[in-house]
């Protein structure tokens, strides 16, 4: 199962949501590099260096107890487990999307 994750960026709003779907073909994966200047950029923009996953589920709204479980369930973490970006504008942060591989 394949979760399709958008966000969409401006000024004053982050707005996330996830999508069920097939996988999609991938346009970009991010180097380490985009992805650390990326996560820099989210970091700055929470202004706190919680995890990536914390930031996302977070945005998505969970109670803290179901982010908890959710991190353990998915276990996003940096790079490698099924985390991928599209549409490489995402270090505008103007539109990002990712594909999270429930599986692994």
């Amino acid at each position: 199962m394949y979760k399709k994750i958008t966000i969409l960026r401006d000024p004053s709003t982050v707005e996330l949501r996830f999508l069920e779907g097939q996988p999609v073909e991938l346009e970009k994966i991010l180097t380490k590099e985009e992805w650390d200047s990326t996560i820099s950029e989210v970091n700055e923009a929470m202004r706190d260096k919680i995890s990536f996953s914390y930031f996302f589920l977070f945005l998505f709204g969970l109670p803290e107890k179901e982010i908890d479980k959710t991190v353990e369930k998915i276990n996003l973490e940096f790079g490698e487990r099924g985390i991928y970006f599209c549409n490489p504008k995402s270090l505008q942060f103007q539109e990002m999307e990712i594909i999270l591989n429930l599986h692994k």
